[in-house]
């Protein structure tokens, strides 16, 4: 930087002004550089970016399967016992049981007999 003569300002004091009047040195090619090596940065931490956020949805995603399987299996066992029960309640005995005992059992108000 090459310096100039002061100048007053109005107190009397004098400042120099520093003219830049030459090129900065860094050469075309070096900025090209700093450039292709800025973008090449930007996409590796794109791309790590995007792999932890899918590794984030494969990771919640398993715990949601696992869930799912969880109420699954305890809806299974639900609908077991429910067709276990309506075998029981379609069973010849317990109708022949219903059949032949006394069609008054419900004005003695007691329990029934099956």
């Amino acid at each position: 930087m090459a310096r100039t003569p002061g100048v007053a300002d109005a107190m009397g004091f004098v400042v120099p002004k520093d003219v830049e009047n030459h090129p900065s040195g860094k050469s075309i090619a070096a900025e090209a550089r700093a450039v292709v090596v800025g973008t090449g940065v930007g996409v590796v931490v794109g791309a790590m970016l995007l792999l932890a956020g899918q590794h984030y949805q494969w990771t919640t995603l398993g715990y949601q399967m696992d869930q799912v399987k969880k109420a699954a299996a305890v809806e299974e066992t639900t609908h077991r016992r429910l067709l276990l029960e309506q075998a029981t309640l379609r069973s010849p005995q317990r109708i022949e049981l219903i059949a032949t005992t006394s069609s008054t059992w419900w004005r003695r108000r007691g329990p029934r007999p099956w």
